[in-house]
């Protein structure tokens, strides 16, 4: 995170999402308060529930929606960006792997519509 708040955008946003088994508080206490938040879940048996992940979130001062899949919580991201926003996906390695995969079926674009 210390990478991350070193980046300039007029709004953050954070897309994130834990397995069970992790210490999900500590790794919540490293999360900035003023970002917006995407809780979700991997599509996976170890994955926390993103209704869990936000209710431990909120305990910690951060707000944001609960998502029931990563492309739900991207998708919501990605509608959500302004053009002098920033956005983030991080947590666990399947939550990252899901948002992979999902940009993968719009070319690898975030925007898909966008010309490059």
């Amino acid at each position: 995170m210390k990478q991350w708040s070193r980046i300039e955008a007029a709004k953050k946003h954070i897309v994130t999402g834990f397995v069970k088994d992790k210490d999900v508080q500590a790794a919540l206490a490293l999360y900035p308060k003023d970002n917006v938040y995407y809780f979700c879940n991997a599509d996976i048996p170890r994955a926390l529930h993103a209704t869990q992940l936000q209710e431990l979130a909120s305990a910690q001062g951060l707000q944001g929606e609960a998502y029931s899949s990563v492309a739900d919580a991207v998708r919501a991201a990605r509608e959500a960006l302004g053009k002098d926003d920033a956005l983030l996906i991080t947590g666990s390695v399947f939550v990252t792997g899901e948002a992979i995969e999902y940009l993968n079926v719009n070319n690898g674009l975030l925007f898909p519509t966008a010309t490059v």
